[in-house]
């Protein structure tokens, strides 16, 4: 039995599904086991997920190289680039000379710039160096990654189970346009920006019924409060953030 050991941060669904998806096209000879480097942080545990693949014990370094080599792979496919424990993974691969692949990745952020760039771009090119291949998330993750990795390059699309949302009547009214904010409230996600965007349409349009919904948690949640406040678009704004589970959560998409 060959076996590709998959090394991904957290055990989110988007990961789960992407792994059983994997499963269910490999040959019986092959199996995939993932290998979480954390378990579910606490702005994740909304979901109520079930964990699942291996999670790593402290010292977390130690436990990943022995799980690598209890399982003794013929493929390490990992993610993100940037890690520390995923350097880890690929020195165990380069010493072991075990094919691995980088990915899936998310495009770079693009508001940095110079130093921060050139630093980032550095080591990829240095974890994707010996690589078989990577893997972007979308045509623009690929197009970027183009530029820094001349080898084979697979695109994933965000992967999740698009049955129930394709289910849902969607919402139809002439009167009214609605945007969405769904994700972390962090300075990379830029909700501050959104919100700033949408009151500049409030102004601009007052004939029209415009309606902003925000999901997510984050370090900028108050500062999201305040600028909502501070534009006086307190009446448009809703937020959405009780969940009873994963799947719950799509029906955020109606």
């Amino acid at each position: 039995m060959r076996t590709i050991a998959y090394i991904t941060p957290i055990p989110s669904p988007f990961q789960q599904e992407f792994v059983e998806g994997v499963a269910r096209e490999l040959p019986p000879d092959v199996e995939i086991h993932a290998i979480c480097l954390n378990g579910l942080p606490r702005t994740r545990k909304h979901w109520n997920t079930e964990p699942f693949g291996i999670t790593l014990e402290v010292p977390k370094r130690e436990c990943l190289v022995q799980t690598l080599k209890q399982l003794s792979p013929s493929l390490i496919v990992a993610a993100p680039y940037s890690y520390r424990l995923i350097h880890s993974a690929v020195r165990f691969a380069r010493k072991h000379r075990i094919p691995y692949i980088i990915g899936p990745n998310e495009i770079m952020t693009q508001h940095s710039r110079g130093l921060r760039v050139f630093v980032r771009e550095t080591l990829f090119r240095l974890v994707t160096r010996n690589a078989e291949g990577i893997a972007g998330i979308g045509d623009g993750a690929c197009r970027f990654y183009s530029r820094l990795f001349k080898g084979p390059i697979e695109n994933i699309p965000y992967c999740f189970d698009l049955s129930r949302l394709l289910s849902f009547i969607p919402h139809d009214s002439p009167d009214e346009i609605t945007f969405l904010f769904s994700g972390q409230l962090t300075q990379v996600r830029r909700p501050l920006l959104t919100i700033r965007v949408f009151s500049e349409l409030v102004r601009r349009h007052p004939e029209r019924n415009l309606r902003l919904i925000i999901s997510g948690r984050g370090d900028q949640y108050n500062d999201c409060l305040k600028a909502i406040d501070d534009y006086s678009i307190a009446e448009q704004v809703t937020w959405m953030n009780d969940f009873a589970d994963w799947s719950d959560i799509h029906t955020l998409y109606q």
